[in-house]
């Protein structure tokens, strides 16, 4: 028994994933004690504006990935001697893409927020991630050899250089501009890091080449699709919120969403890390990468009921703890929302089953019924019950894109049934 536990711990995977979860909670740890503070000393108005624009910038966010994570991935675990030019090639078109979306996404806002100017100015401090997100494609060189250590470092360096950024603003009282450019200042940091540290530890250049651009993106151009899909009605709701009510709304339910993806980080640190391990297994073993398949949905779907049923039962308390008295009205939609996290978290093991099974142009089928339910039953939630019924409307798309929509065509019919089978248990202990 002492020798299977110390096999375990040594296990590569459970490091490589102990690293992932440490630098998940490092950040929650933080964001808990700086973030709420900046909520409370920007009030839900200005928080509210925050998160109005970065549901703007989220669209393309998204875009920008040009969905080449998973693929990368895939692309580097099959021809090693090719990583270099498979990142390098990757990087420079999520910068070019990166570049493209920071204009979009202000003139956008432009257009609809004329005469908001602070709104505008949030929006492009904001959307200066955009071109820096293109060098965390680094990040999935490190996850293809399950050392997710380096990646861990670089980012809890990056976020507590942005968190002493936060706590100089608290104490000199700047505006909400100010704190704008907060998640710029992360991924500029993030990005000379990778960088240095590729430098120092890659075994190949980094190198563009056209040719692998266009292989990469015709791998992936169903995962931009999708992707751009699971975004638009994850945000769509706050969108609509801030068009159809006010932005002291969307801060209320903004800070419910917060409290909800507190946990999210288990589930993604878990299905990055066992990315590879199933995608290689899936090479040789087809029923222990069934297997593999089933645990992790098991395991987040389970987990993600008993942390539901526990920020139920405690909505109140987190609320006034975390956000004070003011943000009670996030309630209502705090105590919805979280179930819903449990299907949206589901979408890790899916994704991972699209790559290896080639089947990623049925993502995009699925996302688009939600889109089109999402956005039928935002209208008229919000139209009736406000922020509650945009909870309510985000709660139910999740669930038919998780366990509906899938069954609506043949080839992803078999995908449901492996993730039921997940929440009872069949097929994961033999």
């Amino acid at each position: 028994m002492l020798e299977q536990i110390k096999r375990f711990l040594t296990n590569k995977f459970f490091q490589n994933t102990s690293w992932m979860v440490f630098a998940q909670i490092y950040q929650m740890v933080i964001s808990l004690f700086i973030g709420v503070i900046s909520a409370r000393y920007l009030g839900p108005s200005n928080y509210g504006t925050i998160n109005y624009a970065a549901s703007y910038i989220s669209f393309f966010t998204i875009f920008c990935a040009l969905g080449l994570e998973g693929i990368v991935v895939r692309e580097i675990i099959s021809k090693r001697e090719q990583e270099g030019i498979i990142l390098g090639s990757g990087i420079i078109m999520r910068l070019i893409a990166g570049v493209l979306s920071m204009v979009a996404v202000c003139i956008i806002v432009y257009f609809l927020n004329p005469d908001d100017h602070i709104l505008l100015v949030v929006t492009f401090l904001q959307s200066i991630i955009l071109p820096f997100n293109a060098f965390n494609l680094i990040d999935m060189w490190y996850q293809s050899n399950l050392n997710s250590k380096v990646s861990t470092i670089i980012r809890c360096i990056s976020y507590t250089v942005m968190s002493l950024y936060k706590v100089f603003l608290l104490i000199t009282g700047k505006s909400v501009e100010w704190f704008a450019f907060s998640t710029a200042l992360d991924s500029l940091l993030i990005a000379i890091m990778f960088m240095i540290m590729y430098r120092k530890q890659g075994k190949r250049k980094l190198e563009f080449d056209l040719q692998t651009s266009k292989q990469l993106l015709r791998k992936s151009y169903h995962l931009i699709i999708s992707t751009m899909m699971a975004v638009l009605y994850s945000q769509m709701d706050r969108v609509m919120i801030g068009k159809m009510m006010t932005q002291t709304d969307v801060g209320y339910y903004t800070a419910a969403a917060t409290i909800c993806n507190m946990w999210v980080f288990i589930p993604q640190a878990f299905a990055n890390s066992a990315r590879p391990v199933i995608m290689e297994v899936q090479e040789h073993n087809k029923s222990l990468y069934i297997k593999r398949l089933k645990q992790l949905s098991g395991f987040i779907f389970w987990i993600g009921v008993l942390f539901s049923i526990a920020f139920t039962v405690l909505a109140d308390f987190i609320i006034l703890v975390l956000y004070g008295n003011a943000y009670m009205m996030a309630k209502g939609p705090l105590v919805i929302l979280i179930w819903s996290t449990v299907f949206s978290s589901l979408s890790y093991p899916r994704s991972i089953w699209m790559i290896c099974e080639n089947k990623q142009n049925y993502t995009k089928h699925i996302l688009i019924w939600g889109v089109i339910i999402n956005l039928i039953l935002n209208y008229y939630g919000i139209k009736y019950y406000g922020i509650i019924g945009a909870a309510v409307a985000t709660l139910f798309t999740e669930m038919v894109t998780c366990l509906i929509a899938p069954t609506f065509y043949k080839e992803t019919r078999i995908y449901v049934r492996y993730l039921i089978e997940s929440f009872i248990g069949k097929g994961i202990l033999k």
